[in-house]
């Protein structure tokens, strides 16, 4: 933890802050009022006194910075390299209750250009406008877990908030202290809407560091935290810090520095304002599971591919005799029944769906086990599911390179969703398929064989997965087949590559997005 200002400078921070408020705004510390633990009596003069912080109806910041997607990196876990920078500014009033209002004007930079969006959460409501996703700009209804994550991480990254709403109920927050880099912290635990919240306060009253619990889909139960650095007052007389670094599992995802803090100078009730159409109903399981994996929904909509949903609905497609084609959401599996169990290909978004297909399985397929789940690369859309199957019994087939990056993962806990504790790293059966070679998964009737795919760079475990007997081939994100297709694009040029060199002809083509196209109609895009 890199802690920049030292408790001499911080003194002369608030020393200053004092002197620039109006005399009605800036009370010492020593006239604090109300009854409260020594450690938030302190953290609350730290950063401007109590009448600041209970009077802190609404608040608007300004900042810019970058945003990381944890897991799409090309190497398996390994640091996106792609950042996605932003500009926005946060508009928020009530926070911690229930007619809760924010309005977030952000501008992102993405590889497809630069998007424009607002996203406004008005009591237990919201609402989405602009660019938010590359695909689809119309305004839309905002689900009750992207709103959890949104509150989520605006309170991780405004500690104001977080210490206002402890002000507000001291009663609540929970305190302990923490020894961490050689420096001793007190630590005020206080409930949310989203999670507790724990503020980590120096020997100075300072906030230097805030965390919360999250589960992450793929890596399992981790910490989010936010550090705070370079404290500068606010034209307000609070104190705001300017640098703010937000890490998961000690990588990066979100760094920002801030420009401004204004309070209470609230917008028109009208910048809130959502139209009857996009007026959806608030569902409290979404609400939990959105505040549970809040970095999950933010990095997939920083990249302009939002998620909304528990993806559930399984809708199986028999494309030959023991094949299924399990669709029903934007990511989708292939279902093959061999003589001894079942191979499950591709295992994408969550424990949920998979979940949700192994009842499908158990509905339809009583008799036979899950052995097998393929895997065909390890960004976390495409196989944050496979730890539900590992815990029903499967051994996990993927490309070599990632075999110690899920051997990792795997053996972490996993409490926070539907698995169960640490695995033991000497008992998960991980099968990697070489660089330069190919793995076939053995059977009388319907053997399933590994082939390596040159992604362009988009993932170094790329594989794609064929059924040899009705030869259907799987492939994920490199080409997305579509019945539809006219014209040969770049991902289909590299599958016809990697096909030819693999020595095989596919009479079928289903794709982990997008759907199934025949081989004709796949060869005639070359013609």
């Amino acid at each position: 933890m890199n802690i920049k200002k030292t408790a001499s400078v911080i003194a002369t921070l608030i020393l200053i802050s004092a002197c620039s408020q109006p005399e009605e705004s800036a009370p010492p510390a020593q006239n604090v009022d109300v009854q409260m633990p020594g450690t938030l009596d302190k953290a609350v003069a730290a950063i401007g006194g109590e009448q600041l912080l209970l009077g802190m109806n609404a608040f608007t910041t300004a900042g810019s910075g970058k945003r990381y997607e944890l897991d799409e990196s090309p190497v398996p876990g390994g640091v996106d390299p792609r950042a996605e920078t932003f500009d926005w500014t946060i508009n928020a009033e009530n926070m911690g209750d229930t007619n809760v209002h924010v309005r977030i004007d952000i501008s992102r930079d993405r590889a497809a250009g630069v998007h424009a969006s607002s996203l406004v959460i008005n009591g237990s409501l919201g609402m989405i406008s602009g660019r938010d996703s590359q695909f689809n700009p119309a305004p839309s209804s905002m689900s009750s877990d992207r709103r959890a994550a949104i509150l989520k991480e605006l309170y991780l990254l405004q500690p104001q908030a977080v210490l206002s709403l402890a002000l507000s109920n001291p009663a609540a927050v929970q305190e302990s202290s923490m020894m961490m880099d050689n420096m001793n912290y007190e630590v005020l635990a206080v409930p949310t809407s989203v999670g507790t919240i724990s503020l980590y306060v120096a020997e100075d009253g300072m906030i230097r560091m805030a965390t919360v619990p999250e589960y992450d889909y793929l890596r399992g139960d981790l910490t989010l935290e936010a550090t705070y650095a370079e404290w500068k007052v606010s034209n307000s007389g609070m104190l705001f810090p300017a640098s703010v670094i937000l890490t998961e599992d000690g990588i990066v995802l979100h760094e920002e520095t801030r420009r401004s803090l204004n309070l209470n100078s609230p917008l028109q009730m009208a910048a809130y304002e959502i139209p009857l159409d996009l007026q959806g109903d608030f569902d409290q399981a979404l609400h939990e599971f959105g505040a549970n994996s809040a970095e999950v929904y933010l990095n997939m909509a920083s990249a302009g591919f939002p998620r909304a949903g528990f993806s559930t609905e399984v809708a199986a497609q028999e494309l030959a005799p023991g094949v299924f084609f399990i669709g029903g959401s934007s990511h989708n599996s292939l279902l093959v029944e061999q003589e001894n169990g079942l191979v499950i290909i591709e295992a994408p978004l969550h424990y949920r769906r998979s979940q949700a297909v192994i009842d499908w399985i158990e509905n339809n397929m009583p008799d036979k086990p899950i052995t097998h789940v393929f895997v065909t690369h390890h960004h976390t859309d495409h196989s944050a599911g496979i730890r539900t199957y590992v815990d029903a019994g499967a051994s996990v087939v993927a490309h070599e390179a990632a075999v110690d990056f899920y051997r990792d993962i795997l053996s972490r806990p996993n409490t926070l969703g539907l698995g169960s504790a640490a695995l033991d790293p000497a008992s998960l059966q991980i099968i990697g398929m070489p660089a330069n070679a190919s793995f076939t998964l053995a059977d009388d009737s319907i053997p399933v064989s590994v082939y390596p795919l040159n992604s362009d760079g988009h993932a170094q475990d790329m594989v794609m997965i064929y059924v040899e007997e009705p030869g259907i081939l799987f492939t994920s994100d490199t080409f997305s087949p579509n019945p539809n297709m006219t014209e040969l694009d770049a991902g289909a040029e590299l599958v016809g590559a990697s096909i030819e060199a693999a020595g095989i002809e596919p009479t079928m083509y289903a794709g982990g997005h997008g759907a199934v196209m025949s081989g004709e109609a796949f060869r005639a895009l070359f013609d």
